[in-house]
């Protein structure tokens, strides 16, 4: 008879539908067989999503002195290949093993355990969940129109309704969400019954509030994490358009700006994936804070239908959806046919490569020589991506020049209300400063 670790060695790697599993090392610990295993997590085109690795307990003494281990093992191994990646993607790797396999007994057990939690801190029932969550929608939709004209009016840019949805989710769960470290910001507290009376401190600008000096102009920021500058926006690309893109970043990192095409209810609900995967099942201090992600999704299941409504009217009215590649600190620019091009050494694809990470003074000057013939000849593309990145990337004896090319840029395409964002970002100073008068 063959022993148990041979056996289940040979069971490796397991390839299925958008994952593999390879077994890392294993050895025998306290009786039961321990694997290190990695999972390694693959989009639709084969490139790498994730890799998850850690330590757990793979064979129990009983399984491994099981006469059938070698059958058990076979049936283990063709259902965990059978499963798609959605259903591998929540486990972690430990929790594929035969131990504790399938992963359903396991999900029993944590469904107890969490309606007990849930019994104790939060024991709001689904009826009246849903109740108070059409309560709230009904609030922030009425007070959309107030909100969506004040923003027009300062900032010349049209807000979207799935905006609304997300400060129905803080009005219904607030506490929980900052317990999550998620709080509301500039955008979603213009929903706040006194804060479009809120008068500005003189000699600030309304269009500061919540922006950090990372922040490019397209961004106007709705939500914070209140932790190394952590904050998440609007992304605003074009003024006849509603924003495409919620994006986030830590100023406090001077980090680059990235986002997606989602909601902020749909940020949200990805916050907590993440969240998810990073967490580990074994530490008490991380079941509590599952148990409060697990019951923040049930609030926000049920505003899901309304948030897709709301996004796929605000994807009616059009969107700019001819996006160049991502730039080193930002996302790609939309741009009119006959804008020109953005330079390879500009976009993200060329890092490190780029003359300009090596802050080559020469090479600087050149391109900005080089955006400004572009920008005199009606081609602004090389001009609006040069001013973003040597904002964000450069020294400061660049940010005048940089500053400049941007806001010509922006005005070249008809731009004006980000053209008077970067206007005024570029002359702040005060970073950190209140902007509203108190009251």
């Amino acid at each position: 008879m063959s022993t148990p670790e041979p056996l289940f060695a040979a069971q490796f790697p397991i390839r299925g539908d958008g994952f593999e599993i390879e077994l890392v090392e294993h050895c025998v610990q306290a009786d039961d067989l321990y694997a290190v295993v990695r999972v390694v997590l693959f989009d639709e085109q084969g490139g790498v999503l994730d890799i998850l690795e850690n330590k757990g307990p793979a064979l129990s003494p009983t399984q491994m002195a099981a006469s059938d281990l070698a059958e058990r093992l076979a049936a283990w191994r063709a259902d965990v290949e059978g499963r798609a990646l959605e259903c591998v993607k929540p486990w972690l790797p430990s929790q594929l093993m035969p131990h504790d396999y399938p992963p359903e007994a396991r999900v029993a057990a944590e469904d107890g355990a969490y309606q007990e939690w849930r019994a104790a801190h939060d024991p709001l029932g689904e009826d009246e969940i849903r109740s108070r969550a059409e309560a709230c929608l009904a609030l922030a939709f009425e007070r959309f129109p107030a909100v969506s004209a004040h923003f027009a009016r300062v900032f010349g840019l049209r807000l979207p309704r799935h905006l609304a949805v997300a400060r129905a989710l803080f009005d219904l769960c607030g506490d929980l969400l900052a317990r999550r470290w998620l709080y509301p910001d500039y955008l979603l507290e213009l929903f706040q019954p006194e804060a479009l009376a809120r008068r500005v401190r003189p000699g600030f600008d309304e269009r500061l509030a919540g922006r950090y000096d990372c922040d490019a102009p397209e961004m106007v920021t709705a939500m914070n994490g209140r932790t190394d500058g952590l904050h998440w926006g609007l992304w605003f690309d074009d003024p006849q358009f509603v924003p495409s893109l919620v994006v986030s970043n830590y100023a406090s990192d001077g980090g680059p700006t990235f986002g997606e095409r989602r909601s902020l209810l749909g940020e949200i609900s990805h916050v907590l994936d993440v969240a998810d995967h990073a967490s580990n099942p074994e530490i008490e201090g991380d079941v509590e804070r599952r148990y409060e992600r697990r019951r923040l999704r049930e609030y926000i299941a049920a505003l899901a239908d309304a948030d897709a409504r709301a996004f796929e009217a605000d994807a009616a009215e059009g969107s700019p959806d001819t996006r160049g590649p991502d730039l080193r600190d930002s996302p790609g620019l939309v741009l009119p046919m006959g804008a020109g091009e953005v330079p390879a050494a500009l976009t993200l694809r060329s890092w490190p490569a780029s003359p300009l990470d090596a802050q080559d003074d020469e090479a600087v000057a050149k391109s900005i020589a080089d955006a400004r013939a572009e920008l005199a000849a009606g081609r602004p593309a090389h001009a609006l991506a040069l001013g973003r990145v040597l904002l964000f990337f450069g020294r400061d004896v660049h940010r005048n020049d940089a500053a400049a090319l941007q806001e010509a840029a922006y005005r070249a395409l008809g731009r004006n209300a980000l053209a008077e964002i970067a206007h005024i970002h570029v002359a702040y100073k005060d970073w950190g400063t209140e902007i509203f008068e108190s009251v």
